[in-house]
């Protein structure tokens, strides 16, 4: 899933953060311990696109409260 990057934004890496997956009676759970995040989906495909937009947002949020 592709995110739209804002003019001056910098650039995240979210690949090292270790994700714990469950299967779940309807989809997946996926679970960022390290960021304290849940979120879920129907498929693990959409499990992981929604994991990859929470994490984003988080990072993003987090950045800007930074500033």
């Amino acid at each position: 899933m592709k995110m739209k990057q804002k003019k001056g934004a910098k650039r995240m890496s979210i690949s090292n953060l270790p994700l714990v997956i469950k299967k779940e009676e309807k989809g997946y759970s996926m679970e960022c311990i390290d960021l304290n995040i849940v979120t879920q989906g129907n498929t693990l495909k959409e499990a992981k696109e929604n994991a990859i937009e929470a994490i984003t947002l988080h990072l993003r949020s987090a950045e800007e409260l930074k500033d």
